[in-house]
């Protein structure tokens, strides 16, 4: 195992010993995991009301779209910096996990596990040159080699730039393709998991929404003559009686 990898493992072991000593006691650190390439930690902590926040030790900067405070991984974990931290805590608006943001993550799982992932458009230096608000669109192969795009409903645009701030979406770029692809991260996989463990009332509003044909009309072609078409959102027609 390469130094680095060992510093970086003794140091996350740090902070979630420290973290745990500021935290109140309806507040549990659910998660602390480490990047997969770089020298960064993301913590997750919720609430007993269902409410979440999470940030990130690095020693670099992150895509200006996530929104939680960053602190530096490598400096010593002193009494100053958890009080910084829980001082953050304190300050910032926690996040409450709805029953949109559940159905878009599982939609996230659902289609990346198909191969069709959604990605940010970058085509004017959106996501490098942060010009404008993230632009998300749908991507299928069809036949060898050649594509088929869908675009994004504003009202998913909209969730999809939440998650992506609030650090249960993030994005990389895929060697092959070169398109900037969205994945779930840590975080969101733990959210889902423990959702689905614990509310069931969301776990069968999902089963709904998945073989309602809104859902299902997104996995059918487009016709020859229609290149583009919207991929719609939860949102934008919800099953009946939902509730978050």
């Amino acid at each position: 195992m390469k130094t680095v990898q060992k510093e970086l493992i003794a140091k996350r072991q740090e902070i979630e010993e420290k973290l745990q000593t500021i935290l109140y006691e309806d507040e549990k650190l659910e998660l602390l995991y480490c990047g997969r390439q770089y020298a960064s930690a993301y913590a997750l902590i919720r609430r007993k009301d269902g409410m979440y926040y999470s940030f990130r030790f690095s020693d670099h900067k992150t895509t200006p779209y996530y929104s939680s405070k960053t602190f530096d991984i490598y400096a010593p974990i002193t009494g100053e910096v958890l009080r910084n931290i829980r001082e953050t805590l304190d300050k910032v608006s926690w996040c409450p996990f709805t029953l949109y943001d559940y159905l878009t993550l599982r939609t996230i799982y659902y289609f990346n596990n198909l191969r069709q992932p959604f990605c940010i458009d970058n085509t004017m230096n959106i996501f490098v040159g942060n010009k404008m608000g993230l632009l998300f669109y749908r991507r299928k192969r069809i036949g060898k080699d050649n594509w088929e795009f869908e675009t994004v409903s504003e009202s998913f645009q909209k969730e999809l730039r939440k998650l992506f701030a609030t650090g249960l979406l993030h994005a990389y770029t895929c060697k092959k393709t070169r398109s900037i692809q969205v994945y779930i991260t840590e975080a969101g996989l733990s959210m889902i998991k423990d959702t689905d463990l614990e509310n069931n009332n969301f776990v069968k509003h999902y089963l709904q929404f998945k073989t309602d044909p809104t859902f299902s009309s997104c996995l059918q072609l487009p016709t020859q003559n229609k290149k583009y078409k919207p991929f719609r959102s939860p949102m934008d027609n919800p099953p009946e009686q939902m509730v978050e």
